[in-house]
């Protein structure tokens, strides 16, 4: 019966062809709505919050977050996932997103999905959370890629700075994370100095290879530049990237593809067109009445040219009217714009 109603049956058909089993599933339904309504009603006695409040104090030593991510490895937890304890905490009106020290153990110890857990709580990202480190400092001393990319996500700043003026990026380049320098550049990340005048450069003297990675982005960018942002695709995503390229060059290849036949279909048109008006022109002295001249493939072009003008320009921006070709694609709009004129106000000659 499930499979059949994922399968687009209606429901009154399979209540037809399978009452009971319609009638259990009705009565589930209705008994889960109830205890929600119930576990609701619950939460919001002051006597039952205090009872969660102690029972989650008496497992973990006190009812807050760091208690609880601190004893989430202990085999005798009364619940069986950390978000199950944060979720009461949550619920009984705990500020857990206001503990420093919550986000201390998640980037030590903890779960890194409890990290996750306490951003989505309104976990302030720059918050110092161990000494002056905010939680992206303190994960690029760790040099966790996926803790950055999380931190990252929340909306933490790769430039804020520490009592000693040090960044996330300088805190990754004195520990010689490679991978975590090249993520935050590749996240707006500065190369500049700290309070001691000294620069990720100068952290990095034991890591030659961090050295020269910052040395090629300062040369590129500038100390206080930004490389232009870029997403950190995934393992996955890299694998198959070629085959998405292959498809992104087959579809930029079908395009010009088509548009070399429309082009080529509108000059064969232009030149059979061109003979028709002249023998159309010449019709009254042969006796034969001049014929509607009919603008369908006229249109059916100026539609087509104006939707390739217009993608060309999405691509290109504004060295559409800088680069190389910009003289081509000036008279190529030139061209279209005169044709869809020529079309709204049919008077004189046409120049395509």
């Amino acid at each position: 019966m499930q499979s059949a109603l994922h399968g687009g049956l209606a429901p009154a058909i399979a209540g037809f062809l399978w009452p009971s089993e319609v009638q259990v599933l009705q009565a589930a339904a209705q008994r889960f709505t109830e205890l929600r309504a119930a576990a609701l009603r619950f939460l919001t006695s002051p006597e039952a919050r205090r009872s969660l409040l102690q029972m989650i104090a008496a497992a973990a030593g006190s009812a807050t977050a760091e208690a609880v991510l601190s004893f989430d490895s202990s085999p005798a937890k009364p619940w069986p996932s950390f978000e199950d304890g944060l979720l009461v905490l949550w619920c009984c009106d705990q500020p857990i997103h206001r503990e420093r020290k919550a986000m201390q153990v998640a980037l030590r110890s903890g779960p890194v999905m409890a990290v996750r857990w306490l951003l989505a709580a309104r976990a302030d990202v720059e918050q110092p959370v161990e000494g002056d480190l905010t939680p992206l400092r303190l994960a690029a001393r760790f040099g966790s890629e996926e803790l950055i990319e999380m931190l990252l996500e929340g909306s933490a700043n790769p430039n804020s700075r520490g009592r000693f003026g040090n960044t996330a990026l300088m805190v990754a380049a004195m520990h010689g994370h490679h991978h975590i320098v090249e993520l935050l550049l590749s996240n707006g990340s500065q190369v500049n100095t700290n309070g001691d005048g000294e620069t990720a450069i100068d952290l990095a003297c034991r890591y030659p290879d961090v050295a020269d990675l910052l040395t090629r982005h300062v040369s590129q960018y500038g100390w206080t530049g930004a490389r232009p942002l870029k997403r950190v695709w995934s393992q996955e995503f890299q694998a198959r990237l070629p085959g998405f390229v292959a498809v992104l060059e087959a579809g930029r290849f079908a395009f010009q593809a088509v548009c070399m036949v429309a082009i080529i279909a509108n000059t064969m048109y232009l030149g059979v067109n061109a003979d028709w008006k002249i023998r159309n022109a010449f019709g009254p002295i042969d006796g034969r009445q001049r014929e509607v001249e009919d603008t369908a493939w006229d249109i059916t072009f100026a539609v087509w040219f104006s939707i390739e003008i217009l993608l060309r320009l999405l691509a290109e921006k504004i060295s559409f009217f800088t680069g190389e070709e910009q003289a081509w694609n000036l008279f190529d709009s030139f061209l279209v714009v005169e044709s869809i004129v020529g079309l709204l106000f049919p008077v004189g000659a046409k120049l395509s």
